[in-house]
């Protein structure tokens, strides 16, 4: 998880779908469901980055409705946090605006 966010933070997010992907097929259930919610929204990021913009669009809106239904599952990310960070991203990758200028940033749930 710290190697995740690490590289998330640096905007690596295709580095971050491989190494969350390595965990996501060691888990099941909920926290495999979340871990699948936050990969979708960095490999959301991803495409945005590079300019497919429907592929951004989907993924954030599949990713983040799957984390907020099994972000529990996640007790060492601050999933409250990603949601809330990758709201105005959401909002506007579905209106066809211009996204925001910060990227949200992935973080470590304070103990």
């Amino acid at each position: 998880v710290d190697r995740a966010v690490a590289l998330w933070n640096e905007r690596l997010f295709f580095e971050v779908h491989e190494v969350l992907e390595a965990e996501w097929m060691r888990v099941a259930g909920d926290e495999r469901q979340a871990l699948q919610g936050v990969i979708q929204i960095g490999v959301a990021l991803h495409h945005h980055a590079h300019g497919n913009v429907r592929g951004a669009r989907t993924l954030m809106r599949d990713g983040r409705e799957r984390l907020a239904a099994t972000g529990h599952a996640l007790p060492m990310l601050d999933v409250r946090a990603l949601l809330a960070d990758t709201a105005p991203w959401d909002a506007a990758l579905a209106a066809g605006t211009t996204t925001p200028a910060l990227v949200p940033a992935l973080r470590r749930r304070a103990a």
